[in-house]
C-alpha cells in the first residue's frame, strides 16, 4: 500500500508541476482593431508596373496576408472597403474606432532605377494645421497619435529592414520634413495612430521579383511590428517532427507525443538561434539533431522524463545555458541516451523535480524522497520498539543493519524482544500433548486462523478483518505471512492467494 500511495503522489506532484502549453494563448492577450486599407481597389488599379501589373493587385494580397496572421494573433481586423475614394476611408476607419489605420501600397516612378521601402505618416508638431488651417484634419484625434505613431514607424522600420532583398529607403513625417501633399488623407484625417507603407516600387523589376517571392515575410515583419507597438509577442508555430512548437517573442514551447524532428547544419530548426527560453512538455520523447544549434543566447530549458534521447549537436554553441529544469531523477537524466557536441549540458546546473517542488516524505522519518528517491541529509530518527526491531515503528523501514534477534530455543519462531519472526523454520519436536518439548510452543496449523482444521478464505478475512479491528478479530499466530516484519492487509491477500497457488505462495 506504502508504494502505492508513493506512485500516486508522485503522479499527482508531476501533473502539478510539470508546465502545460495552452493553445488558446493568442486568443487570451488583448485585442486591438487595426483597419487595413489595401490601397486603390476598385475602379482604379493604382500604379501600372513595368511587367503590366496592377498596384491595387499587389495591396490586396499582402492585405489578406496581413489580416490573416493579424488574426491568428487573437487580434480584430476590418478591411476598408475598396470602392471608396482616398480621403473617405480614414473616415471609414474613424467610424469603426479603429485603434490603428494601415495603409498598403507599392510605390512607383516615371524611371525604373528607384527601389525600396518607405512609411510614410502624419507630421508630429502640427506644423500643418498652423500653416495651413483651412485643411481637414481628424475630427476627434486621439491624445497619443503621434507618440504611437513614432513608435509604429519604428518598429516597422526594424522589422522591415533586412527581412527582404528590398532595401529599407526611409521614414517619412509629412510635412516636417517633405512637400505638404505628402501629408496624406489617410494619415492626416485619421482619429487613430496611422501609416502608409509603400512596400517597393512597381515600376522595378527587381523590388517587384521579391515582392512576388517574400510577399509573406514582408507581411510576418509588418505583423510583427504592428505587435510590438502595443506590446505584445509575435506568436509562431509549427511542426517539428511528430510535435508542435510555439514560438512567443523569444521562448519556444514545444508539445506532443513523439520525437522532434532532426536538423542538420544547412537545414535548421525553423525557431532560428535567438531563442533565450525553451519548456518542453512531458509527452516529448526525444529532442533531434542540430535543434537548438548554435543558439547562443539560450539560458534555461525544461525537460520531461518523456525525453529519452538528445540528439548530436542539439545544444552546441549554448554558452549561456545555465539552468535545465529536469522533471525525473537524476537517475532518469543518466539514463537519457545524449549524442555528441553537447557539452553545454554538462556545463549548466541542473535542477531536478524536488529541487524545484520540494522533496516529499510518507513519514516523518522516512529516509528517501518518495518522488525521485534521493537520500534524506540528514535522516530523521527512525523508532524501534526494541534493540533488535528489524523495522521502524512509524514508516515500516526495514533497518540497514540488522541487529541479533535472541531465541529461547532454535525452534523458536518468534524473537524474545521484538516478536518478529524467523524467515527460516527449524522443526519443533512435539510430545503427546502437542507442545513442543524444546520451546513449549502448542501445535497450531498455520494459517488456521478461525481454527477449524483447515485454511481457506474465510482464514483470509478473518486475517483481514484483525489488520482493522484486532481486539474483535484476534488471530491465534504470527500473520507476517510475506515476511516483511509486520502485519498488514498485504499478508491477507497473501494468505488468500495461498488458497489458490499454495506452491507459489508458501506459509
Amino acid at each position: 500500500m506504502k508504494k502505492h500511495l508513493a506512485v500516486l503522489l508522485c503522479f499527482i506532484l508531476m501533473l502539478s508541476v510539470i508546465p502545460a502549453w495552452n493553445p488558446g494563448a493568442a486568443a487570451k492577450r488583448p485585442s486591438y482593431l487595426f483597419a487595413i486599407d489595401a490601397g486603390h481597389g476598385g475602379k482604379d488599379p493604382g500604379s501600372i508596373g513595368a511587367d503590366k501589373r496592377y498596384e491595387s493587385n499587389d495591396n490586396k494580397k499582402i492585405a489578406d496576408e496581413v489580416i490573416s496572421l493579424l488574426k491568428n494573433q487573437g487580434q480584430s481586423t476590418y478591411l476598408i472597403n475598396r470602392n471608396l475614394v482616398t480621403q473617405d476611408r480614414p473616415i471609414e476607419a474613424n467610424k469603426k474606432n479603429a485603434d490603428f489605420l494601415i495603409s498598403l501600397h507599392r510605390d512607383s516612378s516615371t524611371s525604373s532605377s528607384p527601389r525600396g521601402i518607405n512609411v510614410y505618416t502624419h507630421e508630429p508638431k502640427h506644423i500643418q494645421r498652423k500653416e495651413q488651417p483651412k485643411k481637414d484634419y481628424a475630427p476627434a484625434e486621439h491624445s497619443d497619435k503621434h507618440e504611437v505613431d513614432e513608435k509604429l514607424v519604428n518598429n516597422l522600420k526594424s522589422y522591415l529592414t533586412g527581412a527582404t532583398a528590398i532595401p529599407f529607403k526611409g521614414v517619412h513625417y509629412g510635412s516636417a520634413s517633405a512637400p505638404t501633399w505628402e501629408d496624406y488623407f489617410i494619415n492626416r484625417l485619421s482619429n487613430m495612430p496611422s501609416c502608409i507603407i509603400e512596400l517597393g516600387f512597381v515600376s522595378n523589376s527587381a523590388d517587384n521579383k521579391e515582392f512576388d517571392k517574400n510577399y509573406k515575410k514582408l507581411a510576418v515583419a509588418i505583423v510583427k511590428a504592428l505587435l510590438a507597438t502595443v506590446g505584445l509577442d509575435y506568436i509562431e508555430s509549427g511542426k517539428t517532427g511528430s510535435c508542435t512548437y510555439t514560438l512567443t517573442g523569444k521562448k519556444l514551447d514545444v508539445t506532443g507525443s513523439g520525437a522532434m524532428a532532426n536538423y542538420t547544419s544547412s537545414a535548421a530548426a525553423p525557431w532560428g538561434t535567438a531563442v533565450t527560453e525553451v519548456e518542453i512538455a512531458s509527452g516529448v520523447t526525444a529532442i533531434g539533431n542540430y535543434s537548438f544549434n548554435k543558439c547562443a543566447a539560450l539560458t534555461k530549458i525544461s525537460i520531461p522524463e518523456t525525453v529519452t534521447k538528445i540528439g548530436s549537436y542539439a545544444f552546441n554553441g549554448c554558452g549561456k545555458l545555465s539552468e535545465i529544469r529536469y522533471y525525473g531523477t537524476s537517475a532518469e537524466w543518466n539514463e537519457i541516451s545524449k549524442g555528441g557536441n553537447n557539452s553545454s549540458l554538462s556545463a549548466a546546473r541542473i535542477l531536478y523535480i524536488c529541487d524545484m517542488k520540494g522533496h516529499k516524505y510518507d513519514y516523518p522519518c522516512s529516509s528517501a524522497c518518495s518522488v525521485c528517491g534521493e537520500a534524506r541529509e540528514p535522516d530523521e530518527a527512525h523508532t524501534y520498539s526494541s534493540d533488535c526491531d528489524i523495522s521502524c515503528n512509524i514508516c515500516g523501514e526495514i533497518r540497514e543493519a540488522e541487529a541479533e534477534h535472541t531465541y529461547s530455543a532454535d525452534c523458536d519462531r518468534f524473537c524474545d524482544l521484538c516478536k518478529y519472526r524467523r524467515t527460516t523454520d527449524t522443526p519443533h519436536n512435539f510430545d503427546e500433548n502437542d507442545i513442543c518439548t524444546a520451546c513449549g510452543s502448542p501445535k497450531v496449523m498455520t494459517g488456521d486462523l478461525n481454527e477449524d482444521e483447515r485454511v481457506t478464505d474465510a482464514d483470509a478475512i478473518q486475517l483481514l478483518m484483525y489488520t482493522f479491528f484486532p481486539e474483535d478479530y484476534p488471530v491465534n499466530q504470527d500473520c507476517d505471512f510475506n515476511n516483511d516484519g509486520k502485519t498488514t492487509d498485504a499478508d491477507a491477500v497473501y494468505l488468500l492467494m495461498y488458497t489458490f497457488f499454495p506452491e507459489d505462495y508458501p506459509i
